[in-house]
């Protein structure tokens, strides 16, 4: 199979042809896709060629179904990507309208390393249906760029197309999954204040500390903040602090039996009402159900 003959599989998958096809040349052949229709539930079957996938807009929480048909207990939000691995059909459950598109990659060394990076994403959650969502400005912002351009206008530069292609395959290549496993680019890429709000975040998580606790202390107003934050990390500071919260709640949810309203108190949450209603929106699952759910996996191990 070649790289195009997976782009028109790709196609029959989603019952629909993509809104944008790009092609290019970086190291080998490059492919970007674009679609907005997608079914509720649908089979990707095996690929010759791991991709990228970018939800780039829309509302829908995109989960695996894993055995049983049981949804994934996290899934990719509109700004969050995966990797989709070579070689293994998967099942997926979409409940909204998604923008999403893929780049692929011919060369085998990129494969190859799409491939590794995809083991190493899943190997860090002890739920194997895990979706392995992660946020990438980089990429995410030169796709969208890429996007962008061919969207808008008539006649665009092949050479300009290779380009964006070449430098995120290079970019796959050389510092995808280095350090912070680029789930976020790496403290030293970080503007001061950026930086700042990380380390503040990190050592803060069990107060009541905030975004504008931090602009306050870094001088400089919430929103500029905000948009610094965005534009280095891909999400905003009240998103990021809510997902690493919710983090903390899983980790002791699933290491100790300590009571829910202590875990609420230790992960930041005002109390066990707040850490319910935001944990079972992002999670899918109230936590007491999820502390079951993790509990009863371990045992069945």
């Amino acid at each position: 199979m070649s790289i195009l003959e997976q782009s028109v599989l790709l196609n029959q998958v989603h019952r629909a042809e993509a809104i944008i096809h790009v092609t290019g040349t970086g190291l080998g052949r490059c492919s970007l896709q674009r679609w907005k229709t997608f079914l509720a539930e649908y089979t990707l079957p095996e690929i010759e060629y791991p991709m990228i996938a970018l939800q780039t807009a829309g509302r829908a929480k995109i989960r695996r179904i894993g055995t049983r048909q049981r949804l994934s207990n996290d899934y990719v939000m509109p700004g969050d990507m995966t990797i989709i691995p070579r070689m293994k059909k998967i099942d997926w459950y979409v409940n909204g309208a998604v923008d999403v598109a893929t780049i692929t990659f011919e060369n085998p060394e990129t494969c190859d390393r799409l491939q590794n990076l995809y083991y190493r994403f899943r190997s860090q959650s002890a739920d194997q249906n895990h979706v392995g969502s992660f946020n990438n400005s980089y990429i995410y912002a030169t796709c969208n760029h890429l996007i962008s351009i061919v969207s808008d206008a008539s006649d665009v530069s092949q050479d300009y197309i290779d380009t964006l292609l070449r430098g995120v395959e290079m970019y796959v290549l050389n510092y995808l999954g280095k350090k912070n496993n680029s789930l976020y680019p790496a403290a030293d890429a970080h503007s001061h204040y950026v930086a700042y709000a990380l380390k503040r975040f990190a050592i803060g998580i069990k107060t009541k500390l905030n975004v504008e606790d931090i602009a306050r202390e870094l001088r400089v107003s919430p929103s500029y903040l905000t948009r610094k934050f965005k534009e280095e990390v891909g999400i905003t500071p009240h998103h990021f602090l809510l997902m690493s919260r919710i983090k903390r709640a899983r980790k002791l949810l699933a290491e100790t039996d300590v009571d829910i309203v202590t875990i609420a108190e230790e992960a930041g949450f005002s109390d066990q009402s707040h850490l319910t209603r935001h944990f079972s929106k992002q999670i899918g699952m109230s936590p007491l159900k999820y502390r079951r759910y993790v509990k009863k996996d371990m045992e069945a191990q």
